[in-house]
């Protein structure tokens, strides 16, 4: 028993790392909070469910289109929305604001039951370690592990990545040495909501969606993003870290509180981190200044 929730915990995680790495690239460059990002990446998943079943294109077609409509929407909010309102408050309840009103789109167009994909060869059932599962769990794994490591080597060895890095530490400073600091702005947004359409199109296909759905992974998301303290790399361990503590709180009590607890441990995380700097800096030896004498 303990062991499948282990395991699902992971499989969770997985599913958090995806939506946790779009979310959180957009934040560490931004430094804005983009609360539509969930809207979208339910939209994203609704979008990739009506071409593939309505429209019946196949999957290898409908889901490079899902992914491109994910990152075009993503790219014109913060080109013509974000960019005019100059201010992160605003920028806040603006997508708040944005969110709450995709959601009652989609609610009008799709109504409020789940879609999932009719069965396929993602959702056949194989056995590992003695625990069945799903095809479209392994592959929300393979999926996290390759945005991970792609954004890592796009950082660390590309030089839009390196630009990113630099609008990351100082944008001021970044765009008085040259770099467009507004372009790289608008390519974060398109790459972060393209990899949360990608996290639409698993959950679509995983457990389905529906109008909320979104909002509730890009609340994990934003707690992986803040534990992770500007590093994409801290974010992708929170996330499987995550995902694992809800495993165990899903244990002995209902699956209706993983959020709170969740939402409970980030709290008590960032308290104790507090705390301990605040500890060193009192730890830390005051400098005194040395005494000069004139001679006659």
């Amino acid at each position: 028993m303990l062991t499948d929730l282990l395991l699902t915990g992971l499989l969770d995680g997985a599913r958090i790392g995806v939506a946790a790495l779009g979310f959180a690239l957009i934040f560490y460059t931004t430094k804005e909070l983009h609360f539509a990002y969930g809207a979208i990446l339910a939209a994203c998943g609704y979008l990739y469910y009506t071409l593939v079943v309505d429209q019946g294109l196949p999957a290898l077609v409908a889901a490079p289109l899902a992914l491109a409509f994910g990152a075009l929407v993503g790219a014109l909010i913060q080109r013509f929305l974000y960019r005019r309102l100059n201010d992160h408050l605003a920028v806040l309840l603006f997508s708040f604001g944005m969110a709450i009103i995709l959601e009652n789109v989609l609610h009008i167009m799709f109504g409020p039951t789940d879609k999932v994909l009719p069965g396929g060869p993602l959702t056949t059932t194989v056995t590992l370690a003695g625990t069945p599962l799903r095809v479209i769990d392994l592959v929300t794994v393979g999926v996290f592990l390759v945005v991970w490591a792609a954004l890592w080597y796009m950082l660390e060895r590309r030089q839009i990545g390196l630009a990113i890095r630099a609008v990351m530490r100082d944008p001021i400073m970044s765009d008085l040495v040259g770099i467009r600091t507004g372009r790289i702005k608008v390519f974060a947004y398109a790459l972060g909501s393209a990899i949360g359409a990608l996290a639409g199109l698993v959950a679509v296909t995983r457990s389905g969606v529906r109008p909320g759905s979104g909002f509730d992974l890009m609340l994990f998301a934003f707690i992986a993003t803040l534990l992770g303290a500007g590093k994409l790399t801290h974010v992708a361990a929170w996330s499987v870290a995550l995902g694992l503590f809800m495993g165990l709180v899903a244990w002995p009590f209902p699956t209706e509180l993983q959020t709170l607890f969740a939402f409970f441990a980030m709290l008590v995380y960032l308290v104790v981190r507090s705390i301990d700097r605040q500890s060193l800096r009192r730890a830390r030896p005051r400098p005194t200044r040395g005494r000069t004498g004139v001679s006659a």
